[in-house]
C-alpha cells in the first residue's frame, strides 16, 4: 500500500516502507465510458491533431477534438461529476 503522493515535476509515490517510485506521465489516456461502452469524453497526449495549439494534448468528445492542457486527476474527476449531475463540463 502507498502511503504518500508527492507532487514536483516528475510525482513520486512513496510506500509504507519508505521506498520511492516516480510516476511517469509520458503517455496518457484518461475516458469515460457509459454502460454500452461507449466514449463520453477522453483527455490524451497521442501525437495525432498536431493543429490543435495544446498539441499533443487534447480531449475528445464524442466526434470532436478540442484543445486542453494536460489534465491532473482533479480536473478528470470534476469532469466526471459534472456529467454525473448533468452539469456543463
Amino acid at each position: 500500500p502507498y502511503t504518500k503522493l508527492l507532487q514536483g515535476k516528475c510525482p513520486t509515490i512513496i510506500d509504507t516502507e519508505g521506498s520511492r517510485k516516480e510516476v511517469s506521465r509520458e503517455k496518457y489516456r484518461y475516458q469515460l465510458m457509459d454502460s454500452e461502452n461507449k466514449e463520453i469524453f477522453r483527455f490524451d497526449n497521442a501525437s495525432h491533431h498536431k493543429s490543435i495549439a495544446s498539441f499533443p494534448h487534447h480531449k475528445h468528445i464524442d466526434t470532436s477534438v478540442y484543445e486542453s492542457p494536460a489534465p491532473s486527476l482533479t480536473d478528470i474527476l470534476r469532469e466526471i461529476e459534472h456529467r454525473i449531475l448533468g452539469l456543463s463540463p
